[in-house]
């Protein structure tokens, strides 16, 4: 999944938590800047395309640490 909105501040472990109430998760990837600082967004991965497509309806738009969530099905996470 792609996944805009992140807080600047969040880890990947702080999202694998987030997002793995809806299923396993198996791979976090936050886009970060040539510094090591989070720009917002990156990729979520889970084995299950079921999984997948609960977390996207669960999470998309939600307000997450101050910053509402973007969240989309990506074919290359």
């Amino acid at each position: 999944m792609f996944v805009a909105g992140f807080n600047f501040l969040s880890t990947e472990r702080d999202v694998e938590r987030r997002f793995g109430r809806y299923g396993n998760v198996t791979e976090v990837r936050i886009v970060r800047d040539p510094t090591g600082k989070s720009r917002g967004f990156g990729f979520v991965a889970m084995d299950n395309e079921e999984d997948v497509r609960e977390c996207i309806r669960n999470m998309n738009g939600r307000d997450w640490e101050g910053r509402r969530l973007q969240v989309e099905l990506c074919r290359h996470p």
